[in-house]
């Protein structure tokens, strides 16, 4: 195949535009331009009062609200914790109701278990 020369082939344009057509669409959009740019300013005295105040207090309220919230997580944060309160120590007759609802296997491991054991009883 030889060696295709694209500077040798020739150049015609397959489409065609009406005259003008160009001109055309720049006005219209320069028109739409003009014409959103007109509707888009408004006169300084147009300017909402509430949309003012808005603008004004918004910024307040959003730095109290955060203050508020700092001020709840250190309180939540740096409390101390309550403890509950400790059981009170198991009395001897408690201990020795215990030791007898155990199977008589139960209570002679246990009594192998402690019986080296010293211990004191108040």
């Amino acid at each position: 195949m030889e060696e295709l020369d694209l500077d040798k082939l020739p150049r015609r344009m397959p489409y065609s535009v009406p005259e003008g057509t160009f001109d055309a669409i720049e006005k219209a959009v320069l028109a739409s331009i003009a014409r959103e740019r007109e509707a888009s300013v408004a006169p300084p005295d147009a300017v909402p009062v509430r949309r003012m105040r808005a603008r004004h207090i918004l910024p307040w309220v959003g730095g109290a609200v955060a203050m508020v919230a700092v001020v709840l997580w250190a309180i939540i944060s740096f409390a101390p914790l309550r403890e509950s309160p400790s059981p009170a120590p198991p009395s001897p007759e408690d201990i020795s109701l215990a030791f007898e609802k155990l199977s008589p296997s139960d209570q002679a491991f246990i009594l192998s278990v402690y019986e080296d054991e010293a211990y004191t009883t108040n």
